[in-house]
């Protein structure tokens, strides 16, 4: 199945279809044990009304995820496109076999407007609230979108972020997550930071949280170099100690693709997993 929509894919932009011999999604996290949540995030660029339009890029992205329990999404458009693509997102994973559902934010305050949405498995995992926290809307201009699921008896907190792009200087909003330390629990950081986790502007956030990813490039380079398809170490999810991290990576989808040029079609960032147990 997933052989032919990269094909169609391949047709659709007018190129040559070749087929990674490495997975662009890792096989570690289909397995199910039961007792793992499996999270991935991903900043879908630019979610709206060209990708949902689109069938054949809306089912690739539902082959991508489809796998997981919980997705966190950034950037999806205000306009009513936004919520449409979200919306047929969660009806095409519906139809591949498991129940799922869905949760978008309100348009965030600042400048650089978008939505952010969780899709999940309600068989797997329980809403119990989402709400865009106002605590930050002043100090962060896409401020977190918070996501409290249950799992297995166990509470978690999510918080959905997408900073500034680098010329703004995105340091100046992740000084600002320190502020979920008054978050107490098993919470989960997640999104893009623009900025690298080693940088000396998550140094307060690092005081309680560990990154779950160290070296990993996320972003798409416009196009190859050096043999680099990787621009920069964006995409991110920070825990709490209580966050028990069994498995993470990176998802390499551009690798379904002939070329960079196709891949960002999908998106200019790779998706990120984490499985915790």
């Amino acid at each position: 199945m997933k052989q032919l929509l990269l094909l169609l894919t391949a047709i659709f932009y007018n190129c040559t279809f070749i087929a990674s011999s490495e997975p662009a999604v890792p096989t570690e996290i289909v397995k199910d044990d039961g007792i793992q949540l499996r999270v991935l995030s991903w900043n879908i660029q630019n979610f709206g009304e060209t990708k949902m339009k689109n069938d054949t890029i809306m089912e690739y992205i539902a082959e991508v995820v489809n796998s997981y329990d919980i997705v966190v999404i950034q950037e999806v458009s205000t306009s009513i496109y936004g919520a449409k693509a979200v919306a047929k997102l969660d009806a095409i994973l519906d139809r591949m076999g498991s129940n799922w559902d869905y949760v978008i934010s309100d348009p965030t305050e600042g400048s650089g407007k978008e939505r952010y949405a969780y899709i999940f498995k309600p068989k797997r995992v329980k809403l119990k609230k989402a709400f865009l926290e106002t605590a930050l809307e002043t100090s962060i201009a896409r401020e977190p979108f918070i996501g409290i699921f249950e799992f297995q008896g166990t509470q978690y907190t999510f918080f959905n972020v997408h900073l500034v792009p680098e010329a703004k200087f995105p340091e100046n909003e992740a000084k600002s997550l320190c502020m979920i330390e008054g978050y107490k629990g098993k919470n989960l950081v997640l999104g893009d930071f623009n900025l690298p986790q080693r940088h000396t502007a998550f140094d307060c956030l690092k005081k309680s949280y560990k990154p779950a990813l160290e070296d990993q490039k996320t972003s798409l380079k416009m196009a190859v170099k050096d043999g680099e398809n990787l621009a920069n170490e964006f995409d991110n999810a920070f825990v709490s100690p209580e966050v028990k991290i069994v498995s993470k990576g990176v998802v390499h989808f551009y690798k379904d693709f002939p070329d960079l040029k196709a891949a960002r079609n999908i998106s200019d960032h790779c998706p990120i997993f984490i499985t915790i147990k």
